[in-house]
């Protein structure tokens, strides 16, 4: 059984009796493009993935994967297959021809009836894109999202303490394009002379058949090979019972999302000359970083990068677009039968030198300079029922990232995984994001293995294990240090309303003894979890999630968390009610658990729940109209300290949707 399956049958309890075997209206499939990323992303831990998720499918459905192109480029656009799946369509197309009928996909070696419905939305027959006659006609849509939370207003903030977001698109034909613009609380909606938005964020491409694949002007994404030399896109986690970062991807996409330090702004193409693919772009953007004078006073330094976004105080507005960024990349990519080879150079300018701090030793390997090229080569290939991938990457003196994936399918419902990565102190890619548990991407070295096996009809059972060593100091490491995750999930799916789901979870690493003075010693710390997870859907248009967390923490306390969801579509009305209940009692932050949470589009959310208290919402969809959508929720926690106070905290959410 595929890697991906167990997340996806569970997507699959809820489109499976309300999705049939064709395409459906715009409406419908809005609908299901919005459960199928938030089922992806509940598994995620960045709250940005189901927005990344939901981005990537809506672009698929506006331009269905052209599935009989036999282009691996092309298939692995449908980025919840894995690669054997991938490479079963290809090989299949090369010995028994075009497909016919999107059925037919069954027959394939490792898909079923499940996976194919889930692809029915986002495939086309056409081997080639075809123009509409007639007059292209113009599609717009546009979204807006308001959020404010009680305690949010501060009069020495400059701007008001409503987050807001708006995001706008058009597109017609093969030309697309749009911004996107949002205010954290606190800021001022307006900056700068001329007044612009706080964050802005736009951009304009060309999809083609010919020569020229992909162009883009403004600002963009871009993922190449594993992603340890350039990576903005989507980053799945080190899964341990379904690891995502295991497969090759090149991409390069409009940027419309909203984290505004970590994309690119220029101009980027794509070119495709039969088996060679080239992709290359230039960027200059304005980032936002802690400026300081040399200690010589001979001129300004880079102390460190400003990540958060968020410019609301005297000191966090010092930092906006103070650092000038300019980068260049070309990548080659030669696609053979079995192969896939290719080679990456990218070389960044800071308009002002990195100089850290040197007193620190956790700095010492830091960056320095004004300029760094890292250099990259990839490959992946298939042998039979192995598919091996790899990335090299070095950017200077001992400046070495190295990722190595074996993955071996014995049976078609058995498959095994294996991933080694290694990440020197000094390697240093300010835009890389490779398979790891630290997102620097550098002083890292573990390897991780799982297994996932269909032990039963309906029955799925995965497992894995991962050990990582440190070898130089970090975050609350005085020390080299190391940590061990291991994992195993067990998931029953007896019909297409019902899912059964438990999950065991263990990690131990080392942290520094802040009990003692004098230098830090390194003690053992052991995080012990179990998760159960019960969804029953009585109705098509009703879902009942029952979930009972309990969490252990060595030295430190317990955690226990049980929540009830329930999700009603009604039939006659254009309306959706998310409700949930939720009650904690947890020791501390160290014993804290996290939680999914639905949300609006672009705005989703994963708290974490610790202390004692209970956590409600209530979310609602009105559809006034056939392309029109306003979503509100209103939320509410009360956790009690260690003092017994009762604290209180609510946030109201709003969200105007529609296109035309």
């Amino acid at each position: 059984m595929k890697n991906a399956e167990i997340k996806y049958k569970l997507i699959l309890l809820f489109i499976l009796v309300l999705y049939p075997p064709c395409r459906c209206q715009e409406p419908s499939t809005g609908d299901l493009i919005s459960t199928i990323a938030e089922e992806l992303a509940a598994y995620e831990d960045n709250a940005f993935a189901a927005e990344t998720f939901s981005e990537q499918l809506f672009d698929l459905y506006q331009d269905p994967v052209r599935i009989n192109s036999g282009d691996d480029n092309e298939i692995q656009k449908l980025f919840f297959l894995t690669d054997f799946q991938v490479s079963a369509i290809t090989d299949y197309l090369r010995t028994k021809g075009k497909i016919l009928s999107i059925f037919e996909i069954v027959n394939i070696p490792g898909f079923n009836e499940e996976t194919v419905r889930m692809m029915v939305p986002f495939i086309t027959l056409e081997e080639f894109r075809t123009r509409a006659e007639g007059p292209l006609r113009w599609k717009h849509s546009m979204l807006t999202n308001m959020v404010i939370k009680s305690g949010s207003k501060d009069n020495s903030q400059p701007g008001s303490p409503w987050k807001i977001l708006t995001k706008y698109r058009i597109a017609t034909g093969n030309f697309s394009g749009g911004f996107t613009t949002e205010k954290d609380s606190g800021e001022k909606y307006f900056t700068s002379k001329p007044p612009v938005p706080d964050f802005l964020s736009a951009n304009l491409s060309y999809n083609g058949t010919g020569p020229i694949r992909h162009f883009i002007l403004g600002d963009f994404a871009a993922r190449f090979g594993l992603g340890t030399n350039i990576n903005t896109g989507m980053k799945t986690g080190l899964s341990l019972t379904a690891p995502g970062s295991m497969s090759i991807r090149n991409d390069i996409r409009p940027y419309t999302s909203t984290d505004e330090n970590n994309f690119f702004r220029g101009v980027a193409a794509v070119l495709e000359l039969k088996n060679l693919e080239v992709s290359m772009f230039f960027s200059s953007s304005l980032i936002d970083a802690t400026i300081d004078e040399s200690a010589d006073s001979s001129g300004l330094i880079v102390r460190s990068l400003y990540k958060t976004g968020y410019h609301n105080t005297p000191s966090s507005l010092s930092k906006m677009n103070s650092l000038n960024e300019r980068i260049w990349a070309i990548n080659l990519s030669l696609d053979l039968t079995n192969l896939r080879t290719g080679i990456l150079l990218s070389q960044s300018h800071f308009s002002i030198p990195f100089l850290p701090d040197t007193t620190n030793p956790a700095s010492i390997y830091d960056f320095r300079g004004s300029d760094i090229s890292v250099y990259t080569f990839y490959y992946n290939s298939r042998i039979k029922r192995f598919l091996l991938s790899a990335e090299i990457s070095f950017s200077g003196d001992r400046r070495l990232a190295l990722v190595q994936c074996l993955s071996f399918r014995p049976a078609d419902r058995l498959s095994l995984n294996i991933l080694y990565r290694y990440y020197s102190p000094r390697f240093v890619s300010f835009h890389g994001n490779g398979p790891g548990i630290i997102s620097a991407n550098n002083n890292e070295q573990g390897i991780l293995g799982n297994v996932t096996f269909e032990a039963a009809r309906h029955l799925f059972i995965s497992a894995g294990s991962d050990v990582t060593t440190y070898k130089w100091l970090r975050y609350r490491n005085s020390s080299p240090s190391f940590s061990v995750m291991s994992e195993i999930k067990i998931s029953y799916i007896p019909s297409e309303r019902l899912t059964f789901e438990t999950l065991y979870k263990c990690k131990t690493k080392e942290a520094d003894d802040t009990d003692n003075t004098g230098v830090p010693l390194s003690v053992g710390t052991v995080t012990r979890s179990f998760r159960t997870r019960l969804s029953y859907s009585p109705d098509p248009g009703m879902t009942f999630i029952t979930r009972l967390d309990y969490k252990k923490a060595q030295p430190g306390s317990d955690g226990f968390l049980l929540l009830q969801d329930m999700n009603v579509k009604l039939k006659k009305i254009p309306l959706s009610v998310w409700i949930r209940y939720c009650i904690f009692n947890t020791g501390g932050y160290d014993s804290g658990i996290y939680t999914w949470e639905n949300d609006l589009l672009s705005g989703f959310s994963i708290p974490v729940m610790y202390g004692t208290g209970n956590r409600c919402y209530l979310m609602i969809s009105l559809k006034p109209w056939k392309y029109s959508e306003v979503r509100i929720k209103y939320g509410f926690t009360t956790r009690r300290d260690s003092e017994d106070n009762l604290n209180e905290f609510s946030e109201l959410k709003i969200q105007l949707k529609g296109s035309f």
